[in-house]
């Protein structure tokens, strides 16, 4: 349907004179596990394979929700994350698997528009999403409080006619989905709202050049649900090779090495020997915080 909705679009622009800008927003790949037709069998089960780091890993989130499980009282039908058994990553893993083809589908029908219509040559296009999933990391699916790399990473492809040359080229460098907008309006040359976050990645993009030594999240829950006595809040920074994270309410942090340990087990907050690399990622997490505090209304000096 979106796809069907994005191409009648592109067909009621050709022409014009002004320049335009479509944001197809596609709700899958997501919970529920629910891809329609052919694409629910399209994958087997059998086939996928289960993270290493499945049933691996703890904190009072994870305990939480394993211990959830085995008493059955854990909550599936939202969008909560829920722990599950080696099978049930393997059943999810191949429906979204099929979810993920029919969106490959879908954008293979708007680029087919966009090229039926001679727009491929002089228009940008961006693929990327709002968040990850656990997909069976450590045994939880969905996503949730948990900045591991499966909820936090999320794809990003950027198509510029103006820049064939690097086509196929993979940036290896930081950024943030806040970093969107300001690259997006500076390759435009349109003005920047007065206090927008983010970072223009245009080096990166062009060039591959490094452009951020490390990435802010801010994380606010609106429920109260596993194991907290309320809403809870993180703050995570990550750097190449760092990940440190601040829960609140909750009486824990998280320190994880990603070159030595990409699947987030060892966690080294209380480690004494990384004592320095904490303070070091503490201090960074606090000037983060500061640069990406708000910075409206604007102030005048008056008062």
């Amino acid at each position: 349907y979106v796809a069907e909705r994005a191409c009648a679009q592109i067909d009621q622009m050709v022409g014009g004179e002004q320049p335009f800008f479509l944001k197809c927003s596609f709700p899958d790949p997501h919970a529920p596990f629910t891809p329609p037709g052919k694409y629910w069998s399209m994958y087997e089960p059998d086939d996928m394979p289960v993270s290493p780091s499945f049933g691996k890993g703890n904190s009072p989130v994870l305990d939480f929700m394993r211990k959830a499980h085995a008493e059955g009282s854990d909550l599936r039908t939202g969008e909560l994350p829920f722990s599950v058994t080696e099978r049930e990553a393997q059943e999810a893993l191949a429906l979204t698997y099929g979810m993920i083809s029919m969106i490959d589908d879908a954008v293979g029908q708007i680029l087919a528009r966009l090229e039926s219509n001679g727009l491929m040559d002089n228009t940008i296009i961006v693929f990327m999403s709002d968040h990850g999933d656990e997909m069976g990391d450590r045994g939880i699916m969905q996503k949730g409080p948990l900045h591991y790399q499966g909820s936090v990473r999320v794809p990003c492809l950027w198509r510029d006619p103006d820049n064939a040359s690097r086509a196929g080229a993979q940036a290896d460098g930081l950024a943030s989905s806040v970093d969107f907008a300001q690259t997006l309006l500076a390759r435009l040359g349109l003005a920047q709202p007065y206090g927008m976050q983010g970072v223009d990645l245009a080096p990166l993009l062009t060039r591959g050049e490094t452009v951020r030594d490390s990435v802010y999240l801010e994380d606010d829950r609106e429920r109260i649900y596993l194991g907290f006595n309320e809403p809870q809040r993180l703050r995570s920074i990550i750097t190449e090779q760092h990940r440190l994270t601040v829960y609140n309410p909750m009486d824990w942090s998280e320190l994880f090495d990603l070159a030595a340990d990409p699947e987030e087990i060892n966690n080294l907050w209380d480690n004494p020997a990384h004592r320095d690399l904490r303070a070091d990622m503490v201090e960074k997490l606090l000037h983060a915080s500061i640069s990406n505090g708000e910075r409206l209304p604007f102030l005048t000096g008056a008062a």
